[in-house]
């Protein structure tokens, strides 16, 4: 592998997770932003993507694995904010 090419790699490897629930590029992108508002402790910014996420897999009709495992992280991750009210919502 090319030393360019090391970064790439560490980033597809980062971003598996999220294409195992994008449907369409939308769901992506969004879920991308999700996780990058997550690693950076954004929580009100990562709770608005994570719900856009979720809205969108939803309408996609992504698959009952894939919602309850967003559900999951959304909720985990509002709990660990310390958003209970959020969390008890997913």
């Amino acid at each position: 592998m090319q030393a360019g090419c090391k970064p790439l790699a560490w980033v597809l490897l980062w971003l598996a997770p999220c294409a195992v629930l994008a449907q369409s590029d939308a769901l992506l992108q969004v879920y991308q932003r999700y996780e990058t508002a997550k690693a950076a402790h954004q929580v009100v910014q990562a709770l608005k993507y994570g719900n856009e996420a979720l809205g969108l897999a939803e309408a996609e009709g992504g698959s009952t694995r894939e919602l309850v495992q967003l559900l999951g992280d959304l909720g985990e991750f509002a709990a660990q904010a310390g958003e209970d009210g959020q969390a008890v919502q997913f």
